[in-house]
């Protein structure tokens, strides 16, 4: 495979990751001490800790989410949220 070949498949797969990544619920922590959020996709349970001004990506394919408020959510995985103290902000 000559490199014109190697460049498409190397993009096509960029762009095939950029894509998944879109497509995730964003959480971001901007308080000043770190949090810890409980997600459920479905196929188990796990807790993901959000340092203080963290961002982490969660549920591409839609899950529920605790948040540490005592607040369940349901998520399709296109929100953006925003969590400052024991305040949840979703769009």
């Amino acid at each position: 495979m000559g490199n014109t070949g190697k460049l498409f498949w190397l993009g096509a797969a960029f762009i095939s990751l950029a894509a998944t990544g879109a497509n995730a619920a964003s959480v971001t922590n901007t308080d000043t001490t770190s949090l810890t959020i409980v997600v459920n996709d479905g196929r188990g349970q796990s807790e993901i800790s959000i340092p203080a001004g963290g961002n982490v990506s969660v549920c591409p394919d839609g899950c529920l989410v605790s948040f540490p408020d005592g607040e369940s959510q349901a998520l399709s995985g296109a929100e953006t949220i925003e969590i400052t103290g024991h305040s949840v902000s979703i769009k």
